[in-house]
């Protein structure tokens, strides 16, 4: 083996440069290289063999091989014999008793016992929240119904109640009053009725069989009774009957106080206004659910989705929005408008009869706009009509 020493610095004590390279001994080489500085890495490997290693072997109880306890042996045997030797044993184990450097018990990894299964709910059904549990503990009336919808509670949950609700009232109808219920949100959001619709459409969805309403059992019951008390409330009855607390008529010979006359005729002027505006809440209602397809669902022996199907769904909702147009009072017009816009949304593409007779109706109803004098009630008109003006197939063919 050749060596490149630079200086006399580079060489042992015990080696000169006249040395010949056969007589350089292996101390002498083995001293050299360890002179040599390590670079990061060969040091960080050094530390973790010489350390973790030799501490890995003693937890584990393996001694080191024959050949290394043997060179190892005379060198272990005279480091004994040194008084200083013995000092660092004494003062070792006397270090090694403290709690610190107490030597640590063999940690054995066995195999652990997996974990008790906990129920999963379903995706669709969610824990239940301390404000449903104060729902369900007291007696559900149509007006916590009407507080659900209102804050959005979960499907399921609303359908709870509407089951505890329908135990308490019995009746061959028993959705009518939830209806009633959703009727009620509707009036009190001013936004779109179609999001409390939705809601109420998943909830029906959880109703049993047990539940019947009109005829028509379980999911389908909800749809149902939607559907009837659209066309209940789609009729405009220009003269209301007793029911709507209407004053009798005042008497030919007035009393001289006229104050209770005049009273009288602000409830009926109010009341007049709140059946006007009701009408048009229905309307709304009507378009949406038209919209959602409920106007289709729930129909006794409908088991496909055929163009006759189809066809009655819309029927109803057609005949109102042509009809609505030809009336005397302009919530009519109102109301028509609103479920044309929705006939014109949900129509099939293609139908050139159509397409030529909604163009009509537009035209008729932007006619009646400018007759209408009630501001919110033309304002609404507007926006319906270049809304439906933006779908109708006169100026994008390709709409239907």
């Amino acid at each position: 083996m050749l060596l490149s020493l630079s200086s006399a610095s580079d060489f042992p004590p015990s080696f000169s440069p006249s040395t010949s390279p056969t007589s350089v001994s292996a101390r002498h080489v083995l001293f050299f290289f360890r002179s040599i500085p390590l670079t990061p890495h060969q040091q960080i490997y050094n530390w973790f063999k010489n350390t973790l290693g030799r501490t890995r072997r003693k937890l584990e109880g393996r001694p080191r091989s024959a050949k290394k306890a043997a060179e190892k042996g005379p060198c272990a045997v005279a480091r004994a014999r040194s008084p200083a030797a013995a000092q660092w044993s004494s003062s070792y184990a006397e270090g090694s008793t403290s709690p610190a450097n107490a030597p640590q018990p063999i940690i054995q990894y066995a195999a652990l016992p997996p974990p008790p299964l906990q129920p999963t709910p379903p995706a669709s059904i969610h824990p239940p929240s301390p404000q449903t549990h104060h729902h369900l503990s007291q007696v559900i009336t149509q007006q916590l119904v009407t507080d659900a919808f209102l804050q959005a509670l979960d499907p399921s949950t609303i359908a709870t109640m509407v089951q505890s609700f329908i135990i308490h009232n019995p009746s061959p109808t028993p959705l009518t009053p939830i209806v009633q219920a959703l009727f009620d949100a509707v009036s009190a959001d001013s936004r779109d009725p179609y999001i409390h619709l939705r809601r109420y459409f998943d909830a029906s969805s959880y109703l049993p069989s047990a539940i019947v309403h009109a005829g028509v059992s379980g999911p389908m019951a909800g749809p149902r009774a939607l559907q009837m008390l659209i066309r209940k409330y789609s009729t405009w009855i220009p003269h209301p009957s007793a029911s709507h607390h209407i004053p009798p008529t005042v008497p030919r010979n007035p009393p001289s106080n006229p104050s209770p006359s005049l009273s009288h005729e602000m409830q009926r002027i109010a009341a007049e206004r709140q059946r006007k505006k009701d009408h048009i809440q229905w309307a709304r209602i009507h378009a949406a659910a038209l919209e959602l397809g409920l106007m289709n669902v729930g129909r006794v022996g409908d088991t496909d989705n055929s163009g006759y199907t189809y066809a009655m769904g819309r029927a109803f909702s057609e005949m109102m929005a042509r009809d609505a147009v030809w009336e005397n009072d302009e919530v009519e017009w109102v109301a028509g408008v609103c479920v044309l816009r929705a006939v014109i949304r949900t129509a099939m593409r293609g139908d050139r009869r159509q397409r030529d007779e909604y163009d009509q109706l537009l035209t008729a109803y932007e006619g009646r706009w400018k007759e209408i004098k009630d501001e919110a009630r033309q304002a609404l008109v507007a926006v319906t009509i270049s809304i439906s003006l933006c779908r109708s197939i006169t100026h994008s063919p390709s709409s239907f």
